[in-house]
């Protein structure tokens, strides 16, 4: 160990000098000159014995506390694994954080620059898009991602997923229940008057037909009869008045192409032929055949003008063809001749039991070709066991038809 004792005045040796006014040493501005180095060289000395440099002058302590690289200390809370992490090519991380669920990788967003690139890469939203979109149960005209790719948005795939996510959705909704509280109760101090729905469809006269039992004769609080309306076209649209259990009201009739014995003697499937809701037309010569081959009859006109909401009623056992078919009858009673484009569309597709096989929501839309559609619009995956899944389906179509 080296000891170094600096002394408080320069010790100069027994050399005998001139008093010359020549002399450097006896030259008052040098001596101040050389007190303010030793004063440098004393505020660089370590306290620490261990750090005591050794003999050589202050060019050798300044190379060491200055020139020297320190090596880097860890951050707080930072852990050998993520010093790993973060020294792996994007390319790594890209393929690391493909298998995170969305909510883990949006919290990857936030842990920093670097980051928030890799994860907000393109492709990877479009992998997670077209994995995620098959399992989705709500699908509407505001949250298609279908209709963001057809418009050319220039939204990347994470806007169109974060928009269009019914899971995202719900959370935006629980973060702001406080607002969404007060919000419908202003809204139930407005005026209303009870909107006048039509359930129709495929899926009343198929395996989904309990459909209308579970509704009439819902025993858990979420539907409530309140009276019965009679028809008012030629026996056309009498039904049920309902309560919902937010507190809502409807009028619900339900449109049948024809009577349960009919529609047991039908055998080829084709239920647009000879039923009393739509009158097929005659094509003609060279015209190809398409939905406008098919007519309302008058009496249905009449209803249809007088309605606020449409429910349209699919099996979601059916094959894709055969939902392209049920295209037709769609189009034919949600038509702005007679059903002003502010109406609301609601799509049940149903299922008996959760275990059955079903098509996806995205398929309905696709088969039903709901894009084309200049209304509100929405397909809904419901089973006919869960009435709370069926309550808030229609409790969007009545709070969507009391908009207008």
């Amino acid at each position: 160990m080296i000891e170094i004792s600096i002394p408080s005045t320069p010790m100069l040796d027994n050399r005998t000098y001139n008093e010359s006014k020549d002399d450097d040493f006896t030259n008052e501005s040098q001596l101040q000159y050389f007190r303010d180095i030793l004063q440098i060289y004393k505020k660089h000395i370590p306290v620490n014995e261990m750090d005591v440099p050794m003999s050589g002058g202050i060019q050798h302590l300044m190379n060491k506390t200055c020139v020297r690289e320190q090596p880097r200390a860890r951050q707080p809370g930072q852990s050998e694994t993520e010093s790993h992490i973060n020294n792996m090519p994007d390319s790594v991380l890209l393929h690391i954080f493909s298998y995170l669920d969305v909510e883990n990788l949006c919290r990857m967003t936030e842990v920093c620059h670097r980051w928030l690139n890799v994860s907000s890469d393109n492709i990877l939203w479009q992998q997670r898009l077209e994995s995620d979109v098959k399992s989705w149960s709500i699908i509407g005209h505001t949250t298609n991602p279908t209709m963001y790719k057809e418009c050319q948005s220039d939204w990347s795939n994470k806007e169109i997923y974060l928009r269009c996510s019914p899971q995202v959705n719900n959370l935006k909704i629980r973060e702001n229940l406080n607002f969404h509280y007060i919000s419908s109760l202003l809204r139930s101090f407005l005026p209303k008057k009870v909107p006048k729905v039509a359930m129709f469809g495929p899926g009343l006269e198929s395996s989904t037909s309990g459909l209308v039992r579970q509704i009439l004769w819902d025993t858990s609080g979420v539907f409530t009869r309140i009276g019965m309306f009679p028809g008012q076209f030629d026996g056309v649209g009498g039904g049920f008045s309902l309560k919902l259990k937010s507190g809502c009201m409807l009028h619900l009739s339900t449109l049948y192409t024809s009577t349960k014995r009919e529609r047991e003697q039908v055998f080829d499937g084709n239920r647009l032929r000879n039923n009393r809701l739509i009158a097929v037309q005659q094509a003609e010569e060279g015209a190809i055949e398409d939905i406008e081959q098919y007519e309302l009859r008058q009496s249905v006109k009449d209803l249809c003008r007088t309605l606020d909401a449409f429910i349209f009623v699919v099996d979601a056992t059916e094959s894709i063809q055969n939902l392209e078919l049920m295209r037709r009858e769609l189009f034919a009673l949600v038509n702005e001749r007679w059903a002003a484009p502010s109406i609301p569309v609601l799509v049940l597709s149903c299922i008996q039991e959760t275990s059955t096989q079903r098509v996806p929501c995205i398929d309905v839309v696709t088969a039903l070709n709901m894009t084309k559609l200049n209304r509100p619009w929405q397909v809904h995956d419901v089973q006919l066991s869960c009435q709370n899944k069926i309550g808030s389906s229609i409790q969007w179509l009545v709070e969507q038809a009391q908009r207008v």
